[in-house]
């Protein structure tokens, strides 16, 4: 497996999940990587990302195939999505591409509901207080119900691809001019 200084935003085919802020320092945590050769990396956190990382061979055809699913679904087509962030907050962005089709959608709701105290609505993050989540979601308008939706096929798709067996690696995402990079540590790999 070559994982060697892979850049998710201009592969030719690449599956991913990303975390990252502009906070200060400016950070990047990978979560998930599928890339053109089958290979696939992941974070034993796939809400905040970040070490320890996992890898294994998924196989080419997997990936293609998924990706395919994609765009039968019509992810690469003009859909109405706005991306949901909060402006100098940690936000995760699936990168998806193939061939020269590409796919971006950034969003903070998951990272603002993981204490599950709050709620990211369309348009502001809420406290609970004494309300319920599902409560909360179901006033919301329906391009942010769409744009949830399709955040949640899209991890769906993400967590079907990781196998029950893998290798520990060490490695960072690197982020450069709003460009990712994976930059695994050389060595064997530890089991």
């Amino acid at each position: 497996m070559n994982i060697i200084g892979r850049n998710l935003s201009t592969a030719g085919n690449v599956f991913a999940l990303v975390a990252y802020g502009s906070i200060t320092p400016p950070f990047a945590r990978l979560m998930f990587a599928a890339f053109d050769d089958g290979t696939i990396v992941w974070s034993g956190d796939r809400t905040q990302g970040g070490a320890p990382y996992f890898t294994a061979a998924i196989g080419r055809d997997r990936l293609l195939d998924a990706l395919a699913g994609l765009e039968s679904d019509g992810l690469f087509s003009e859909l109405p999505l706005v991306n949901f962030g909060v402006p100098g907050s940690e936000c995760s962005s699936f990168i998806v591409r193939k061939g020269e089709k590409a796919f971006k959608l950034d969003a903070c709701h998951e990272l603002f509901e993981a204490s599950g105290k709050c709620v990211a609505e369309h348009h502001e993050i809420v406290p609970l207080g004494t309300g319920q989540r599902f409560q909360v979601l179901s006033r919301q308008p329906n391009d942010y119900i769409f744009f949830r939706m399709i955040w949640l096929e899209l991890r769906r798709m993400m967590e079907n691809l990781i196998p029950g067996t893998e290798q520990h690696c060490e490695g960072q995402l690197e982020m450069l001019h709003a460009e990712f990079r994976w930059l695994p540590e050389l060595g064997e790999p530890k089991r």
